[in-house]
């Protein structure tokens, strides 16, 4: 197939184009959604786009404003124009190559990646194409970057006690939870999106090279202070930390509310080789100690009394303990909102 980014006033040649001839298609701007998710013409214009690793799980979709810069009709030959063909310059978007420029503190690599879209636009006419500029399966590979992530301590007492009284080494002796994603780090990746289209006679035609950054964050877009126990309290009760923000599940690719929500009852869980040592606790009534015996949650509340008949009992409130730690480690925020404003 041929390929062009230029355009002869008069006569394309379709064997070349002389340097600093005008582009045939121009990617002009990155714009904002509006209201219903609707990317169009003359919507406010940006120039960063914004992830979230605590609570993106859909990855980013970008708006793009193009023009077809080629003229109404156009004669088309190497010969004369008595015996050129009359090309109607009607261009077809087939799709975008999308390409990434990591900064040196991160390890992953993003492939190169084409995304395609079909839309039809008029000589000299300007549109917006909608294109998936980061990938979920992208942000999976960012997420497990170990810039992002760290290990944190157990912070509720009653579980630190048990898991620490069932180590079976010295480094299990002090638990821990690993691949915790690491608040408040960031990360700005240049982005090169070109745009690809073809003319009725199938001619190829390549827009500009249109930069823009993808900032990369830990916890800058879930709404701070809502950790998973004020969280669930607020739920059983009927209240809410903040209103909805459609637009900003689709600039963004999240809502602070709902993903935090999501991340919440995704980790809230007990996996099976902590449930063992939890079960154990739960049968030794001479657990917990003196000192946390009268320990007290808001949530999972008071642990039973150390007696066969409540084994049941005590081990839900481990598993309740525990599935609050994970929530709190793995979808924290941080101490200061940068995007978006909430209500």
């Amino acid at each position: 197939m041929k390929r062009i980014a230029c355009v002869l006033p008069a006569v394309l040649l379709l064997a070349g184009c002389p340097e600093r001839e005008p582009l045939a298609l121009s990617v002009t701007a990155m714009v904002n959604p509006l209201d219903g998710c609707i990317f169009s013409s003359g919507a406010p214009r940006n120039d960063t786009a914004v992830v979230d690793l605590v609570s993106n799980y859909h990855g980013v979709l970008s708006g793009f404003e193009f023009q077809n810069l080629l003229p109404s009709s156009l004669t088309v030959s190497s010969l004369s124009n008595e015996a050129g063909q009359l090309e109607a310059n009607n261009l077809q978007l087939t799709g975008a190559l999308i390409t990434y420029r990591l900064p040196d503190a991160l390890s992953v690599s993003l492939p190169d990646h084409f995304v395609p879209t079909g839309q039809v636009i008029d000589p000299g006419a300007k549109a917006v194409t909608s294109v998936e500029t980061l990938p979920a399966h992208l942000v999976q590979l960012l997420r497990r970057d170990p810039f992002f992530l760290a290990e944190r301590e157990i912070s509720d007492p009653v579980v630190a006690e048990c898991l620490a009284s069932r180590a079976l080494s010295r480094e299990d002796a002090f638990p821990r939870l690993k691949d915790v994603p690491r608040v408040g780090r960031s990360a700005d990746i240049l982005v090169n999106l070109q745009l690809e289209g073809i003319t009725q006679s199938g001619v190829q035609v390549l827009s500009n090279d249109f930069q823009f950054t993808i900032r990369v964050c830990v916890g800058c877009l879930v709404f701070p202070g809502a950790d998973a126990t004020a969280y669930l309290l607020a739920r059983e009760e009927g209240l809410t930390f903040c209103s909805a923000d459609q637009q900003a599940v689709c600039r963004y690719g999240a809502n602070g509310c709902e993903e935090q929500v999501n991340c919440i009852d995704r980790y809230n869980d007990t996996d099976q080789a902590i449930a063992e040592k939890l079960l154990k606790c739960a049968e030794d009534t001479t657990f917990p100690n003196t000192n946390l015996a009268g320990y007290f949650h808001p949530l999972c509340k008071d642990m039973p009394a150390g007696d066969s008949g409540f084994i049941g009992a005590r081990y839900q409130h481990l598993a309740c303990l525990y599935g609050l730690e994970k929530s709190n480690a793995y979808c924290a925020s941080s101490d200061i909102l940068l995007f978006p404003p909430q209500e």
